[in-house]
């Protein structure tokens, strides 16, 4: 909802500016009041590039941490094969006890 009223109210900056800029000289209310728009319109975007950057630096986090989950993963079947290979190239013996 934020960056949607961020977008309507650039929009309305611009047709401000548009109308103001083709309009006959300009008063010191008006001057005035397109430097605050301008000051406005500057304020959301650096408030919209703090999100963005936020939500990038929350994106990188899930992504390293669904990396480490594999390569958690990874390693238990490694270990897994390991000593599955172990076990299948150890010969049936006898338990100790018992008569073969």
């Amino acid at each position: 909802q934020l960056l949607v009223d961020l977008l309507t109210a650039q929009d309305q900056f611009e047709v401000l500016l548009a109308t103001a800029e083709t309009a006959a000289p300009l008063s010191s209310h008006q001057i005035l009041m397109q430097e605050q728009n301008r000051e406005y319109e500057e304020s959301l975007q650096k408030d919209r590039e703090i999100e963005k950057q936020k939500q990038l630096k929350k994106l990188q986090e899930l992504e390293e941490i669904r990396l480490l989950e594999e390569l958690e993963e990874q390693k238990k079947r490694e270990e897994q094969e390991k000593l599955e290979k172990i076990l299948s190239s150890v010969p049936d013996e006898p338990a100790p006890g018992e008569s073969g």
